[in-house]
């Protein structure tokens, strides 16, 4: 028998809302190279007393796994290798990226696999990045909507064997399943559902 632990949120003791930080650049660009703020290392650490492993359900944030794993002596499930591990299962050599902010949560380790990867015009990606944080505020519209749709669009035109939706908002925004997406919280929700049960 598994149960979930609830993190109470009263632990978390920073604010939701981007703000200037030393981890934050002015208008909250991130530091680089990325690392995580130590208020997150925190609450991971708390969370850490309750858990076996843990889970991230962000694809940036995944890029400081280790920094996680360090901080908490825990396993942390990895996103981004879970996700690879599935683009290398179907055999794709050719894979659209969508992300917010163009970070490359997928990009470098995919063409350091040989593979080539494509993405959308620096103007449509600014139009889902805005799509993206209208999500995120719950204010999105059906333009909002629109736009990931496009991207997808765009991407399947280039002939691409699959797409991976590196954003957690991006499947939200999308609503549609198709054979060619990978979602990569999926993948991680069933590699964590795995790792429990051994």
């Amino acid at each position: 028998m598994y149960s979930i632990q609830p993190f109470p949120a009263s632990n978390l003791r920073f604010s939701s809302t981007l703000r200037e930080t030393p981890h934050h650049k002015s208008r909250c660009q991130p530091v680089q190279p990325l690392q995580p703020d130590p208020l997150l290392l925190e609450a991971a650490r708390t969370l850490s007393t309750m858990a076996h492993f843990l889970v991230i359900a962000s694809n940036s944030v995944n890029m400081m796994r280790e920094a996680f794993e360090a901080a908490t002596g825990r396993l942390v499930l990895s996103m981004i290798e879970t996700t690879i591990e599935e683009v290398r299962r179907r055999r794709w050599r050719r894979v659209g990226m969508l992300t917010f902010r163009s970070i490359p949560v997928y990009t470098e380790p995919l063409r350091e696999l040989g593979m080539t990867c494509e993405t959308i015009p620096t103007n449509l990606a600014g139009s889902l990045d805005q799509a993206i944080t209208a999500l995120s505020a719950g204010i999105e519209t059906e333009h909002d909507r629109s736009v990931a749709r496009e991207a997808v669009a765009v991407l399947r035109a280039r002939d691409v064997d699959g797409i991976i939706l590196g954003c957690t908002e991006i499947p939200l925004l999308l609503q549609e399943e198709a054979a060619d997406l990978i979602n990569p919280l999926h993948l991680l929700a069933e590699a964590a559902v795995k790792h429990a049960l051994q």
